[in-house]
């Protein structure tokens, strides 16, 4: 029988209503902070004949648990804004075969090509895609109208966020 102190301003029959409530409630629950996910972020930098860094291509792959993957990228670089005639995301070893188009529109003042695919719908199944993008496999190809550019490939390689089905931390 539940029972409470004899000054308690709460009637006994909600105490325990209540006690009964939270150990449910509790035992359902997930204190693990969110649902799992995955995500990493991929950069190339973009640079000139003369080795100077005009700007960088940025690839963001997510995903959480039970709901569809998403692929988001920007080409960053003021001297790209405007020259950009297109972009596309291929296998490393295949430059030929399209992953994905990279298409958008211009973002910030330096993003020349802003986009997404959500949910992901690129000719490569997402988990073989998120491993590529782990390991370097993925280049974007870049056509732009300036001469000293033309065509270049910027392979994906410097993979500066990782997370491989966690949850999001407590605040």
């Amino acid at each position: 029988m539940c029972r409470t102190h004899l000054a308690s301003p709460i009637p006994p029959r909600f105490f325990c209503i209540g006690l009964l409530t939270l150990a449910g409630c509790a035992a359902l629950y997930d204190d693990r902070c969110g649902p799992e996910g995955r995500d990493l972020t991929t950069v190339a930098d973009i640079l000139n004949s003369a080795g100077d860094t005009l700007g960088y291509a940025d690839l963001q792959l997510g995903e959480t648990r039970n709901e569809s993957p998403g692929a988001r990228w920007y080409i960053f670089g003021t001297p790209l804004r405007g020259h950009t005639q297109a972009a596309r995301l291929v296998p490393s070893e295949d430059t030929s075969s399209v992953i994905l188009p990279l298409t958008g529109g211009l973002g910030e003042p330096d993003i020349a090509i802003e986009g997404e695919s959500s949910p992901y719908a690129g000719a490569m199944d997402f988990n073989e895609l998120f491993a590529r993008a782990r390991t370097g496999g993925l280049t974007v190809v870049l056509d732009t109208d300036l001469p000293s550019l033309g065509l270049m490939a910027l392979p994906l390689v410097n993979v500066i966020q990782f997370n491989d089905w966690g949850r999001a931390h407590c605040s």
